[in-house]
C-alpha cells in the first residue's frame, strides 16, 4: 500500500510541476523591431535613460514593451537573446516589442521583424 501511496504522489507531484511550467511560459506573436538610443529614435526622450530609470550602458540588451508586461520581465527573442523589459513607448501596443541596439546602424540592420517569443512569467 505504501509503494502504491508514494507512487500516486509521485504522479500528482510531476503533475503539478508541468501545469506550473505550462503556466510559467508565455509564447506570443511579436512584431519586433529595432531602435537605439538616439534623437531620431527616441525623439525628446533621447537622453540614455529607459522608462524603468535603467542608465543605458555599452553592451546593454533589453526590450521595450507594452505596459501590461511589467518592468524586469524576461523574453527570449529569437535572433537577439533573452532580455529585461526596460522601456516602453509610445507605438508600442499589445504584440509589439522593440530590441535596442547601440547604435542607429545596427537597428536599421534589424529592422522589422514577425517573430515567435517566449515570455517568462514571475521572474
Amino acid at each position: 500500500m505504501y509503494r502504491i501511496c508514494k507512487f500516486i504522489m509521485i504522479i500528482f507531484i510531476s503533475c503539478v510541476a508541468i501545469a506550473c511550467a505550462w503556466d510559467y511560459r508565455e509564447i506570443k506573436q511579436a512584431e519586433v523591431t529595432a531602435y537605439c538610443a538616439c534623437e531620431r529614435c527616441c525623439g525628446k526622450w533621447a537622453d540614455g535613460m529607459t522608462a524603468s530609470g535603467h542608465v543605458i550602458k555599452p553592451g546593454d540588451k533589453f526590450c521595450a514593451a507594452p505596459r501590461n508586461i511589467p518592468f524586469g520581465t524576461m523574453i527570449t527573442i529569437p535572433g537577439y537573446g533573452k532580455v529585461p523589459v526596460l522601456d516602453r513607448g509610445g507605438a508600442i501596443t499589445e504584440g509589439c516589442l522593440d530590441v535596442y541596439f547601440a547604435s542607429h546602424q545596427e537597428a536599421l540592420n534589424w529592422g522589422r521583424k514577425h517573430l515567435t517569443v517566449r515570455m517568462a512569467k514571475g521572474e
